[in-house]
C-alpha cells in the first residue's frame, strides 16, 4: 500500500492561485472574531535532482512545493460583515485589502515565500516496505 501512496505522490501536480480562506466568529455586542489564510501562489512540481536517472532507480520520489505571499492573520471587526456573502465579492476584496495594507493588522505570519522540498524514498528497504520521508523548508521574504 505504501508503494502505491508514493506512487500516486509521484503523479501529483498542482497550481493554484489567489487562495484566501477567512473564518468568522460572532462575539456578543457585535464584535466578530476573523481568522484568515491566504496566499497568491502555490505550485507543486517534480523536482528533478542532478543524475535523476540515479535517484528513478532507487524508486526516489522528489517533490517541490512553492509558496508564494503565504499569510496568516487573526483581527477583530466590529459591526456586520455581511459582505462576505458570495453576492458582495467586491465589498469583500476591498475589505480585505484595506485591513492587509493597514498597520494594525494582527498577523500570526506576515506575508512569507515558502518553499518545501520533499523527498520519499520508496525503495522498501528498511522497516517493513516503509518509505522514507525527508522534507526540508525554507522561509524567504520575510517582512
Amino acid at each position: 500500500m505504501s508503494y502505491i501512496a508514493a506512487k500516486v505522490l509521484d503523479s501529483i501536480q498542482l497550481s493554484i492561485r489567489n487562495f484566501h480562506i477567512l473564518y468568522s466568529d460572532a462575539q456578543p455586542e457585535s464584535v466578530q472574531v476573523v481568522l484568515g489564510l491566504r496566499f497568491s501562489s502555490l505550485t507543486v512540481t517534480k523536482q528533478n535532482p542532478v543524475g535523476s536517472s540515479v535517484g528513478r532507480m532507487r524508486g526516489q520520489v522528489n517533490k517541490l512545493v512553492e509558496i508564494e505571499a503565504l499569510e496568516i492573520y487573526c483581527d477583530m471587526y466590529e459591526g456586520n460583515m455581511d459582505f462576505l456573502s458570495v453576492d458582495k465579492k467586491g465589498d469583500f476584496d476591498n475589505w480585505c485589502q484595506s485591513r492587509l495594507q493597514s498597520d494594525s493588522f494582527g498577523y500570526l505570519l506576515k506575508p512569507v515565500h515558502v518553499c518545501v522540498t520533499l523527498l520519499v524514498n520508496r525503495s522498501g528497504e528498511l522497516y517493513d516496505d516503509l518509505p522514507q520521508y525527508s522534507i526540508s523548508a525554507e522561509l524567504t521574504d520575510v517582512v
